[in-house]
């Protein structure tokens, strides 16, 4: 995991791609302008710089795209239809099977934020927000042991689903801004 990546920068924009992978809402835009401007305030180095610039990029992708299509195309690609898996799962085992589960929810179950989630706290989003508080409050080593671990390989594979799985050019961005950023991680 590269060091040179300011802690908070990384995780904000772990926050922007997760909540980029909600179902898409008129006011989600102003919560991508509030994260963008707080990474603004901490790029330090060429590669905030990058990743701060990918992120505005897949907003500006957002803003041209009509709402109607972006909700059309979330529900496409991520929603589960008559008892079959979507065409792209946010699971974290359907993305690398093999993964730790048991492991995981063990260590989701000590964040506040899990407390409320009833069902698949395994969801992509979620553990992608869960390391964006580790950022903010743990070592090194463990930051890099769970990412290592749970996100690396799965936000590699869900990049790569999302960008060759759409015509749409926010989930397009979407997918090229999330494997720059897990490349410059690397």
């Amino acid at each position: 995991m590269d060091i040179e990546i300011d802690r908070q920068i990384l995780g904000l924009a772990m926050r922007f791609y997760s909540r980029a992978l909600m179902y898409p809402y008129d006011e989600q835009v102003h919560e991508f302008h509030h994260l963008f401007r707080e990474m603004e305030k901490c790029i330090d180095s060429d590669a905030d710089n990058t990743i701060a610039a990918k992120v505005l990029d897949v907003i500006n992708f957002y803003q041209g795209e009509d709402m109607i299509t972006l909700q059309s195309e979330y529900v496409r690609l991520f929603t589960p239809r008559d008892q079959q898996k979507p065409f792209i799962s946010l699971h974290i085992a359907d993305q690398v099977p093999g993964v730790p589960l048991n492991e995981l929810l063990d260590e989701l179950e000590l964040d506040a934020l899990f407390a409320e989630i009833e069902d698949e706290p395994e969801l992509i989003p979620y553990i992608m927000e869960h390391f964006s508080t580790l950022l903010e409050f743990e070592d090194d080593s463990r930051i890099e042991n769970f990412y290592e671990s749970y996100l690396k390989e799965s936000l590699k594979q869900l990049a790569e689903a999302v960008y060759n799985g759409t015509m749409i050019n926010f989930y397009k961005e979407f997918g090229k801004g999330l494997n720059e950023m897990v490349q410059l991680i690397d």
